[in-house]
Formats: C-alpha cells, structure tokens, sequence
C-alpha cells in the first residue's frame, strides 16, 4: 500500500507529525526518478503511468482556445489519466498556425499540475526523419537546451517527464515507398551514437527529470530497445532513462504478449508511449492483449489519441469528428467506443487503474487540522487558512530539509504568504496551531 501520509503522535491530547530531515526529507525527491524498470515518484513509491495523447499543437484553435474553455485539459481531466504525453513543435512549419509559446505550454502543464497529472512534453518535429543529425541538433536539441524551455522544466520538474522526439530514428520499411531498408542496422549503430550524445548534452546543463527515448522504426523496433536500453541508462549519469515503444505491432495476440514479457524484464523501464486499436493504415491491433499484459507486468502506457488523430479517425478517442471547427472533437461526453475501453474497462482502464502520483506530505491523518491552502501550485502569493484556529507558526523547508522561511503567525486563522522570490520547486510548508503541526507539499 502506498504512504499518504505523515506519521504521527498523540503528546498530551494534541497532534505533533514527527519530522526528521535525517529521515523524513531523505525519502523524498524534487523529480521523478527510475530504479531498475519501476519509475519512482517524489515519494519513493511506484508510479505506473496511464495516460493519454494530446495532440495539442495539432489544434489550430490553440493557444487562443486557452481562455474561453476551450482548450482539452479540463475534459482530459474526467477520463482520470496519471499523465498526458502532449504533442509539441520547435517549429511547427506552418506560418498561418498560431504562434505557439512557451507561456502557453506552460499554462497547460499547470494546468495538469493542479490535477495531479504529470505531463510527458515530447516534440513532434523530426517524426520519422533519422538522417541529418546536424539538423536534429540545430532544431530539436538546441530547442531544449534554449534558456526558456530550460526555465519551464525546471518549473514543473516535480511533474514532468522528457520525450526527445517522436518516433525519431531509422525505419525498416521508411516512407514513402515502405520498401525494405539494407542500411538498416548501420542506422542504428548511429542512432545510438547520436541519441548518447544528445543524453549528454542534456544532463550537461542539470537537466534532472527522466527523459523519455522512443524505439526506432515508427516507434516499433522493440528488439533495439531490447538491445540498448541499458546501455543508454548507463550512459545517464543520472540512471534515469525510459524506453518507449509504440504498440502498433499488426501481428497475432500471442507474439504481442511475447514481445511485452520479453521488455518487462529489462532492467530499465519501458512504457507503451502510444497505444490504439489500430495501427496508422487502420488495420486492427491486438489492444485488449497490450493492455491486459501491461497491466500484469506493471508497464505504463498512453492511449493515442484524445482527439485529432490525423491518420486514422478510428483511434480517435472522443467524438470521432476531425473537422476543425467540430465542437464535440476532445469532449470527455464524447467518447468514442474506443475511448470508453481506454477509460472504463474494470481490467485495466484509466478510471479504475491510472494511479495519480502519491503525496506523502499531505497533513494528518486523523484529526487533520481544517485548513484551505491556495493557489497550488503558487505564484506571488499563497493564502493559508485555518478553520477558527489561530496560526502560530509557518516554516517553509526544501526537499533537503533546509529552512528557507520561519513566519511567525498573527494569531489570526489566515494568513498570505509572499512566495515571489521563492524559486520555482516543491517545498514543504509546515503550519503550526495550538491543535499541532499539519505538513504539506506546495509547488511554485
């Protein structure tokens, strides 16, 4: 069973929670981590991602959708995904789309934040494209090496996960004419290379969070994931790689569930960065066997798509209407009856089995102090209330267990916080009242 909770004594009729930054902050992180093919989240505990697409940059109506309710975070929301991969664009290479920005990104990613879901950021530049990494590095790496993007991870880090690129790599069959490719394995040995270099040049700027690299061959090539997927992790100085295939594996049921037993036994996590009931010609998959193995083996997965699937509407989740002025495309009462397997099936659906990431310092259990705590996550400024009870004391820690700020209380049961030139993070805020000490984990 998975912490919730601080521990906690009963001294002389009050509630103190035990905190020891020997112990307690030890077991906590500011990311995401990975131990042998689990990913771990900030409490040390399991996470197993369930999730969706989004194929966010796809829709034109963004970013201007942001404000009037209609951009998809909210219904995505309802289907209760643990996380959401979301479709990006260095350079979307059209100059009638609107502008995407970094500000707008980020206002999505809050977005999820706020309710409980992390979001995998992945760019959708170099699709299929393998040769020219000089242009990969001058386009895609440069793109999250720049000073804003480096801001906005370092943000979110405590909910965010970092796809390279999608599908990026060799293909055995590549477009447009599908015939076999000799140079195949060649491209390969310099894909590997390649996408080494690039796990260096990330860390070198404390670029901390997981990154997330898709296998090669349309995202399909599960034996080089096989073959690699230690030798990448190894390479990270900070052991934190996952390894995404994309399950359009158009081959009977029982060799799907050879090729997911075969990857649950790696030694570093794979998840299924895109599943679907068909694959991009709309033949059929074996779904119900991808997902049904995946849930035994504890391997994530993320349905493609919640809305605007460009090839094959049949793997469109809500509405099943691509048109760009439909107004039921991405609504979660929509539903398609593909999105309705992703979301309810009892064997391994989102509502029943997509586990949101564990708060381990929440407050107290049991006679819990009643208290309001917003905005979270913070900007300039968070208001803490309590119910009738005088505060008495604040302190703000890091996750090293570091004091930042003591507040002394004002005998009032609410209080504003300025938290403007707190630096953007997860911190923990204890608060203090003549009833005990309730903790809780606050991200600016």
């Amino acid at each position: 069973m998975k912490l919730n909770k601080l521990p906690f004594l009963v001294i002389a009729g009050a509630l103190t929670c035990i905190i020891s930054t020997s112990s307690f902050f030890a077991q906590i992180h500011s990311t995401l981590i990975t131990s042998g093919n689990q990913i771990l989240d900030l409490c040390n505990e399991p996470f197993v991602i369930r999730g969706v697409n989004y194929s966010l940059a796809d829709d034109w109506k963004f970013p201007d959708n942001l404000n009037i309710g209609g951009e998809l975070s909210s219904q995505i929301a309802l289907a209760n995904p643990n996380t959401v991969r979301i479709q990006w664009y260095a350079d979307y290479g059209q100059p009638a789309r609107p502008q995407l920005t970094i500000e707008s990104l980020d206002s999505v990613i809050s977005r999820f934040a706020r309710n409980g879901i992390v979001s995998m950021l992945e760019l959708h530049d170099f699709t299929h494209i393998h040769t020219d990494t000089t242009a990969f590095n001058n386009q895609i790496l440069n793109w999250w090496l720049s000073a804003p993007v480096l801001n906005l991870i370092e943000k979110h880090k405590g909910h965010l996960l970092l796809n390279i690129a999608n599908e990026y790599g060799p293909a055995m069959y590549p477009a447009p004419n599908y015939t076999l490719n000799p140079n195949y394995n060649t491209e390969i040995t310099n894909w590997v290379k390649h996408y080494k270099s690039i796990i260096t040049h990330l860390r070198s700027v404390q670029i901390t969070i997981p990154i997330v690299i898709d296998a090669p061959n349309y995202g399909m090539d599960y034996q080089t994931v096989i073959n690699h997927a230690t030798e990448f992790n190894a390479h990270d100085p900070y052991h934190r790689i996952i390894m995404s295939c994309h399950a359009y594996w158009n081959i009977p049921a029982n060799d799907v569930a050879n090729i997911i037993n075969q990857l649950s036994q790696l030694t570093v996590p794979v998840i299924f960065g895109e599943v679907g009931n068909v694959d991009f010609s709309c033949a059929a998959i074996p779904l119900e066997t991808v997902l049904q193995t995946a849930q035994t083996k504890n391997m994530g997965w993320l349905a493609w798509s919640w809305h605007r699937d460009g090839e094959c509407p049949t793997r469109n989740m809500t509405a099943n209407e691509t048109a760009w002025n439909s107004t039921i495309d991405g609504q979660f009462s929509s539903l398609t009856s593909y999105g309705n397997t992703i979301v309810n099936n009892a064997q391994y659906g989102l509502k029943f089995h997509a586990e949101k990431m564990t708060n381990c310092v929440v407050g107290l259990e049991e006679n819990q102090l009643d208290m309001k705590l917003y905005p979270n996550p913070v900007s300039d400024k968070l208001i803490i209330e309590l119910d009738n009870t005088p505060i008495t004391q604040i302190i703000i820690f890091d996750l090293e267990g570091r004091i930042i700020q003591t507040i002394e209380g004002n005998n009032q049961s609410k209080m504003e916080l300025k938290t403007a030139s707190l630096n953007n993070g997860i911190y923990i805020l204890e608060v203090e009242s003549q009833y005990g000490v309730s903790t809780y984990q606050i991200i600016k």
